[in-house]
């Protein structure tokens, strides 16, 4: 049985920064997923969520160091679900 959050976060090539940070949490949990991105590329950000099997959690999404307007990109989120019932 797995279940997952998964998301690719992109930093414009044009960023000033060199590289920046994201972050996924479970709202009232320790559960927690980063990933630094290099300034013009991509990485993933996946979670665990099998803890949280039966309930119902919030997901937050955010940048860890993005002053002003936020220079990250988020692929389409998707909660992946495997396993037999």
């Amino acid at each position: 049985t797995s279940a997952r959050f998964e998301t690719r976060v992109r930093v414009r090539a044009d960023d000033p920064l060199l590289a920046r940070s994201a972050r996924a949490t479970v709202e009232g949990s320790a559960s927690v997923a980063h990933a630094l991105v290099a300034r013009g590329s991509a990485e993933p950000l996946v979670l665990d969520l099998r803890q949280f099997a039966g309930r119902t959690v919030t997901l937050r999404i955010e940048a860890e160091n993005a002053p002003g307007d936020a220079p990250l990109v988020l692929d389409a989120p998707r909660v992946e679900l495997h396993g037999a019932r």
